[in-house]
C-alpha cells in the first residue's frame, strides 16, 4: 500500500468514515500494541463474503478480474479504536488463488508494506441429526433415546504466528427445543455434549410446549453456531385407558380383584404397565401392584387381603424403554364391603350335645361380587379352630342345612363367610349357639291295627317340657336293642318294644323312651255291589258291605278300586265306621282287566292292610234296533216316530232317553220329547224339527238319532245311534188351465208333478190364497185332499177368486202336511186361455177350420 493510500485509510478511520480501500482491502484492526500477543481474534459471524486485507496471492496485484463492488461495508469504531461492520456486501470474486489474511508490522512513523500473508481458510462444523424418538410417553413432555447425528468434519485455522498449526475449533454440541428451523422462541436444554460423542440423551419429561423442532448447534471456542441442524418433534402420547377394578374382597378396608385397562394406540415405544394404589388421581404416596408389566398385559390381580390404608385410587402408569409416565390413568376405588346382615339358627336336633336345624340369612346389600357363601362351627365369632358345616353354597341361597347329631364339642358360634371368585371373607357373620333339647315320658300303647300279628294303635306320652321345638313324634319297634321304623300295619314279628322318638320339624331324637309291646285285630265280612251304570265298560253303584263284630276299634272304612290282581289301587272314598255303603259314581272305567273293590276297616291310627275285596260285575244295557222314517216332507224338517228293541239285560233299566244329535257321541244333542218308561220302546218326534238350531250359526246338522238307556243311578253315557235321513216330497210344474172367461171368476182344472220319493206321502192338499207365503184365515182349500196318483183336481165355473191370488200345493204324510208348498198364480193362464177362445171364434166366423192359419198380434 502507498503512503498515499495509508494516510487516506487513517484520515478515514480517524474520521469515523466508511474505509474503501483501493486495493479491495478491509482493515480488520487499527495498531496492535507491541508486546499485546501475537494473535488478534475474528469477529465471529463474519460472512466469507468479506475479506479483511485479502488479496488474491501474496501480493494485491495478483487480483485479477474483480467484480464490482456492490455495497460498501459501513464500520463504526469502537470504544478500543476497532471497526465493527453492521452491513455486509457481497462481491463476486474470480480468483486464480486461494484468499488470503494479511499481517503488517507498524512503526511509529509507517506502516509496514509487505506483510506476512496467511491464507484464509473458512471453517464450517455442522452436524446432521438422524433420529429422535420420544419415549417420554406423557403429552407435551419429551425424553428419549439418545439422539443420533453425524458430525460434518471441518478443520479451524486461528489467526496466529504459526500458519499450519491446525486443531479442531469445534468444543462442544449445545440443543434447544425451538419453534421452528431457524431457532425461533427457543429453549435451552442445559445439554453441552463434548465432542466426539455423536449422541445425546434428552432427559425425560422436557416441557415441549408450543416447540416443533429440535437443534443441535456446534459451539468453538470463540462462539455458537448460528444456524443449526433441525429434527421436527414428534411427541409421543401413550396413556391406557377405560381403567376398570371391581373390589372382590368383601371385607371393609380389604381389597382383591383384577384390574384390567385397555392399552394405548400405538403401543410402539411402550415397554411395560406398572399399576399403583394411590392416595389421589395423580399417584400421591403410590404403591405399586405386583411387578411391572410387559406390554401386551392388560391386568393384574390385587391379591385378597390387599389392605386400603390411605389409598383412593388405583393409577395405570405406561413406562418406556426411558422413563415411566408422569400422569396416569386413573379409577376410583369402591371398597366393598359385603357381609350378610344376620345369620339365624335354631338347634332343631333335640339330643343333648347334638345339634342340627336350618339356617337361613339374608343376602348383603352389595352383592353384586359375591359368588358363595361357606358355613363354619368354631370356638369364637373370630373362627376359632372353625370346621365347615356345609358345602360352598352359590350366591342367591339362603338357607342351609346342619345336619342333624352334630356333635358340639367346645363350638360356641356358627359363621357364615361371603366369597367371590377372589376369596373369602376374613371378618364373618356369626350366630351364638343354643343347644335344645326335649324328651317324652309316660309312654303307653293301645295297639288299633285291627290285622292280627300286626301293630298299630295308640301311642301316649307326656310330652317334654318345653315342648315349643317338638313338631312330631316317631313311633318304633324294637328286639332288644335293634330298631326298625314303625308304620301302620307293621307286622309284629318278634318285636318286644315301642320306643317313641321326639321329632322336631328336622329331626327326630336319637334318645328313646320305651315300652314292652302287646296286640289286637278287625275286618269286613261281605262285600255286595250291583252296577247301575248301563254301558259296557264302565260301573257304577253303591258299594255295601257287613262290618265285623268286633269293630270297637274301628272308626271307620276305606273302600278302594283295584285290578284283578288287587294292585294299582285308588281311592274311591271313605266313611265312619257306622256307614257301612258307599256311592260308586257313573262312568267309572273297568279298565282291561276288569276292577275290583277293597274295603279296609281302619282305626283311629290307620286302615288295615289286609283288605276283603269283591270283582266287579259290569251290566251292559243298550237298546238295539233303533229305527226313525222321517215324514215330515218339508226339506231341513223333520218328523216322525223313533223306536227300538227292548236290551237283553233290561233288569236296571227304569227309562229310556232318545235326542237328536250332531254325531254319534252325542254332540251338540237335543231331547226328544221326555224320557220313556222302561215298558215303552218308541217316541214321536215332533214334525217340523229342524235339523239345525237357527239360533247357533256354528252348528252342524242333526245327523244321528240316539237312544240311552237310564238306570235309577244314571242314564247312559254310550247310547245307540241311528242315521237319521231328511225326507223332502214336494210337487212341481203346478198349472191352472184357466176356463172360466170372466173377469173376477175362475174355473178348470189344476194340474202338478208329483215329488220323486211318494214313500211317505199319502195326500194333497190344494189352497187358494190371497199371497204366496199365506196361512191360515188367509188360504181356502179346494175340495178335500187328493190321494197320492192323482195329480189333478178342478176348479168349479163360476168360482168367485176374489182377493185369492195364488195357489197352493202341499203334500202330506200320515204324519203331517207339508209346511212348505209349491205355490204358483192362479191368474197368470187366464189371458191366454182367453186369447185362444177369441181365436177360435174369429176362425169360425171366417169360416177357416184351421185356427193356425190365423195369427193374432
Amino acid at each position: 500500500m502507498t503512503q498515499h493510500a495509508q494516510h487516506a485509510s487513517q484520515e478515514t478511520s480517524s474520521a469515523a468514515s466508511i474505509l474503501v480501500c483501493s486495493y479491495l482491502q478491509l482493515r480488520l484492526y487499527n495498531d496492535v500494541a507491541k508486546g499485546s500477543g501475537n494473535s488478534v481474534p475474528v469477529t465471529p459471524d463474519m460472512q466469507i463474503g468479506i475479506f479483511w486485507y485479502i488479496a488474491a496471492a501474496a501480493s494485491a496485484g495478483d487480483l485479477q478480474d474483480v467484480g464490482a463492488l456492490q455495497t460498501a461495508p459501513t464500520y463504526v469504531r469502537s470504544s478500543d479504536d476497532n471497526f465493527s461492520p453492521i452491513q455486509t456486501f457481497q462481491t463476486l470474486f474470480k480468483a486464480t488463488a486461494a484468499p488470503a489474511a494479511q499481517v503488517y508490522s507498524r512503526s511509529a512513523l509507517y506502516e509496514q508494506t509487505t506483510p506476512e500473508v496467511l491464507e484464509i481458510n473458512d471453517t464450517m462444523a455442522k452436524v446432521s441429526i438422524s433420529s429422535f424418538a420420544d419415549r417420554d410417553l406423557d403429552e407435551n413432555n419429551l425424553g428419549g433415546d439418545p439422539l443420533r447425528g453425524k458430525f460434518r468434519e471441518s478443520m479451524g485455522y486461528p489467526l496466529s504466528e504459526s500458519r499450519y498449526i491446525r486443531y479442531m475449533e469445534v468444543v462442544h454440541y449445545r440443543f434447544y427445543l425451538a419453534e421452528d428451523v431457524a431457532g425461533a422462541v427457543r429453549t435451552t436444554l442445559g445439554l453441552e455434549t463434548a465432542v466426539g460423542t455423536n449422541q445425546e440423551l434428552i432427559p425425560p419429561e422436557t416441557i415441549k410446549e408450543n416447540s416443533t423442532h429440535l437443534l443441535v448447534y456446534t459451539v468453538s471456542t470463540l462462539t455458537e453456531q448460528t444456524t443449526p441442524a433441525a429434527l421436527p418433534i414428534f411427541d409421543m402420547i401413550a396413556s391406557v385407558s377405560q381403567v376398570e377394578f371391581v373390589d372382590q374382597d368383601t371385607d371393609f378396608g380389604q381389597l382383591g380383584g383384577e384390574v384390567s385397562w385397555v392399552a394405548p394406540s400405538d403401543v410402539s415405544r411402550v415397554s411395560n404397565y406398572l399399576a399403583y394404589l394411590a392416595q389421589d388421581a395423580v399417584g400421591t404416596s403410590k404403591s405399586q401392584i405386583a411387578q411391572d408389566l410387559p406390554e401386551g398385559t392388560l391386568n393384574v390381580t390385587i391379591f385378597a387381603e390387599t389392605q386400603l390404608h390411605q389409598n383412593t385410587h388405583v393409577v395405570v402408569y405406561t413406562r418406556s424403554s426411558l422413563v415411566e409416565q408422569t400422569t396416569p390413568a386413573f379409577l376410583q376405588i369402591s371398597d366393598t364391603a359385603s357381609s350378610v346382615p344376620f345369620l339365624r339358627f335354631t338347634d332343631l336336633d333335640l339330643d343333648p350335645l347334638q345339634i342340627g336345624g336350618y339356617l337361613e340369612w339374608a343376602a348383603p346389600e352389595d352383592n353384586s361380587t359375591i359368588t358363595h357363601y361357606t358355613l363354619y362351627a368354631a370356638e369364637d365369632a373370630l373362627g376359632s379352630n372353625r370346621t365347615q358345616i356345609a358345602p360352598e353354597l352359590p350366591f342367591g341361597t339362603t338357607t342351609a342345612i346342619l345336619p342333624h347329631n352334630f356333635e358340639l364339642q367346645n363350638y360356641t358360634h356358627l359363621l357364615i363367610y361371603t366369597k367371590t371368585e377372589v376369596s373369602e371373607q376374613t371378618v364373618p357373620t356369626w350366630h351364638l349357639i343354643t343347644d335344645e333339647t326335649a324328651s317324652v315320658s309316660q309312654l303307653a300303647l293301645i295297639d288299633r291295627d285291627l290285622d292280627e300279628f300286626e301293630l298299630g294303635g295308640t301311642i301316649i306320652w307326656s310330652p317334654p317340657q318345653p315342648d315349643t321345638l317338638v313338631a312330631g313324634y316317631y313311633v318304633y319297634l324294637a328286639v332288644g336293642t335293634n330298631s326298625i321304623d314303625l308304620s301302620p300295619d307293621q307286622a309284629l314279628n318278634n318285636s318286644q318294644y315301642v320306643i317313641v322318638y321326639t321329632a322336631s320339624s328336622f329331626v327326630e331324637q336319637t334318645t328313646p323312651v320305651a315300652f314292652t309291646l302287646s296286640d289286637s285285630a278287625s275286618q269286613v265280612l261281605a262285600i255286595n255291589f250291583t252296577d247301575l251304570d248301563l254301558d259296557v265298560g264302565d260301573l257304577g253303584g253303591e258299594v255295601t258291605w257287613l262290618p265285623s263284630p268286633d269293630h270297637a276299634q274301628v272308626s271307620g272304612y276305606y273302600i278302594y278300586f283295584a285290578d284283578a290282581s288287587g294292585g294299582q289301587r285308588s281311592l274311591l272314598g271313605n266313611t265312619t265306621d257306622d256307614v257301612h255303603q258307599i256311592d260308586l259314581p257313573p262312568d267309572q272305567p273297568t279298565g282291561p282287566t276288569g276292577l275290583s273293590v277293597l274295603v279296609y276297616a281302619a282305626s283311629s291310627l290307620a286302615e288295615q292292610t289286609t283288605p276283603l275285596a269283591l270283582a266287579f260285575n259290569d251290566t251292559d244295557s243298550s237298546v238295539s234296533s233303533v229305527n226313525f222314517t222321517d215324514r215330515d216332507l218339508d226339506l231341513r224338517e223333520i218328523g216322525g216316530t223313533i223306536s227300538w228293541t227292548e236290551p237283553r239285560h233290561a233288569a236296571l233299566v227304569e227309562h229310556y232317553v232318545a235326542y237328536i244329535a250332531e254325531d254319534p257321541y252325542g254332540g251338540n244333542r237335543s231331547q226328544v220329547g221326555s224320557e220313556v218308561p222302561w215298558t215303552t220302546f218308541d217316541i214321536s218326534l215332533l214334525p217340523e224339527q229342524p235339523i239345525r238350531e237357527p239360533d247357533v250359526a256354528d252348528r252342524s246338522d242333526y245327523s244321528q238319532i240316539l237312544v240311552y238307556t237310564k238306570s235309577s243311578l244314571a242314564e247312559q253315557s254310550t247310547p245307540v245311534s241311528f242315521e237319521l235321513v231328511d225326507l223332502s216330497a214336494s210337487v212341481s210344474s203346478g198349472a191352472l188351465e184357466e176356463q172360466d172367461l170372466d173377469a173376477a171368476d175362475i174355473g178348470g182344472p189344476i194340474t202338478w208333478a208329483a215329488p220323486e220319493d211318494l214313500s211317505q206321502v199319502t195326500h194333497y192338499d190344494i189352497y187358494l190364497v190371497e199371497f204366496p207365503q199365506a196361512v191360515g184365515t188367509n188360504r181356502s182349500q179346494l175340495g178335500a185332499s187328493v190321494e197320492v196318483g192323482t195329480n189333478i183336481i178342478h176348479v168349479p165355473v163360476d168360482f168367485l177368486q176374489g182377493p185369492l191370488s195364488h195357489i197352493q200345493i202341499y203334500t202330506r204324510s200320515s204324519l203331517v202336511e207339508q209346511t212348505t208348498p209349491h205355490v204358483f198364480a192362479s191368474w197368470q193362464q187366464k189371458g191366454a186361455f182367453s186369447k185362444r177362445i177369441l181365436h177360435y171364434r174369429l176362425c169360425q166366423h171366417l169360416g177357416r177350420h184351421d185356427p193356425t192359419d190365423l195369427i193374432m198380434s
